[in-house]
């Protein structure tokens, strides 16, 4: 999965990400959700960053945090809520005590599957957080990432919705 990422143009990854967003957008759930959680993409992601920032006025929105074996999450309300770079280089916001309630949470993964499952980093980081809240989970990829089927556990946490970019011929 990371080599058919990596293969990616910039260009192509960049226009998946706006594509994916854009669908994020028009989902009612979206809509509706006064805080949601995301992430700082790192290379191999789909590209948060844009959809942060216009959206860091109009919804509560929280970056995830490692703290040890867990996640917690902080507030984003622009680049310069970003003081620090975690062990894997992420930048991450200051912790809140105690963590908001999310309506929404928008999750990375390596890949997904067509019945909503998802193969993170192996670090088990969204396994552990996921069944502790409420939030509706969409999951995001791009369109190489979509597989028909992954093997999962008990454990792991199926997405509500997985939102897919498209190949740039489709």
């Amino acid at each position: 999965m990371r080599q058919s990422v990596q293969q990616l143009p910039q260009a192509e990854k960049q226009r998946q990400s706006a594509q994916i967003f854009e669908q994020i957008e028009r989902c009612d759930v979206f809509q509706k959700a006064a805080s949601v959680l995301l992430f700082w993409a790192l290379s191999d992601e789909v590209i948060t960053q844009p959809f942060l920032e216009k959206w860091k006025t109009d919804k509560h929105l929280f970056l995830p945090i490692i703290a040890g074996n867990s996640l917690q999450m902080g507030r984003y309300t622009g680049v310069a809520s970003l003081g620090n770079i975690n062990a894997f280089g992420i930048a991450e916001p200051t912790p809140l005590q105690p963590a908001p309630t999310l309506d929404l949470v928008i999750v990375p993964g390596m890949a997904f599957d067509h019945h909503g499952n998802r193969l993170g980093r192996g670090k088990a980081y969204y396994d552990r957080f996921l069944p502790t809240i409420a939030a509706y989970k969409i999951g995001v990829c791009y369109h190489c990432q979509y597989l028909p089927a992954l093997p999962c556990n008990e454990w792991d946490i199926r997405m509500d919705k997985i939102i897919v970019g498209k190949c740039g011929n489709d």
